[in-house]
């Protein structure tokens, strides 16, 4: 190794390490070697624009930050790895056209940018939001107390489709009550009572 001037002197550090002008004198750190085919670096800082013409490789259990150490995405040390995507705050995903989640290139998911629609087993939605499988049950919605309820409404009614202590309740109350029609576990029908006793019960 020769410093300006012409003179020669030692390399610093170990074997593989780069060196650097320490004080004038050349030293080597173990946070950034070369064996001849890698180089690599440890702690390595990027200001402005960089352009990378190969893979970047970041070891699993390490993080890619943002700014803190609160917004990063790692890969695990699972075999094979998990990917996590996390935020100190919101996450955006904002493409130009559609937004597509995917396993082993199969679409499970599809965002319609376009049209402002959500497929779940079709990539061309045709409704706000479009299920299509070959399973018969299509969605499950389950509350873990004692009553669930899906509603739709328009501009001014809300209708519910309620299920508690054993009774199907339609009808525009979220709950059972004698203005919804309910049905039982043995099939009979109430129409004005919650209770019906017989096949078909009208109060």
């Amino acid at each position: 190794s020769h410093l300006a001037g012409g003179g020669a002197t030692t390399p610093g550090g170990s074997n593989t390490q780069v060196q650097f002008n320490n004080g004038g004198a050349f030293a080597g750190s173990a946070n950034m070697t070369f064996n001849g085919t890698t180089l690599s670096v440890g702690g390595l800082a990027v200001n402005g624009t960089s352009t990378f013409s190969d893979h970047i490789t970041v070891a699993e259990n390490k993080e890619l930050r943002f700014d803190s150490a609160d917004t990063f995405i790692k890969a695990d040390t699972d075999n094979p790895e998990d990917l996590m995507i996390h935020a100190d705050d919101d996450i955006f995903l904002n493409a130009d056209d559609d937004v597509f989640v995917q396993s082993d290139g199969t679409t499970y998911v599809a965002f319609d940018g376009a049209n402002k629609r959500v497929g779940i087993g079709t990539i061309t939605p045709s409704e706000k939001f479009n299920v299509e499988s070959a399973s018969n049950t299509l969605a499950l919605f389950k509350s873990t107390d004692n009553r669930g309820l899906i509603q739709v409404a328009d501009d001014d009614t809300t209708a519910s489709i309620v299920a508690e202590d054993s009774t199907l309740s339609l009808g525009l109350t979220s709950q059972i009550a004698t203005t919804n029609i309910n049905i039982d576990t043995d099939g009979k029908l109430g129409i004005g009572i919650t209770d019906p006793v017989r096949y078909l019960d009208v109060n």
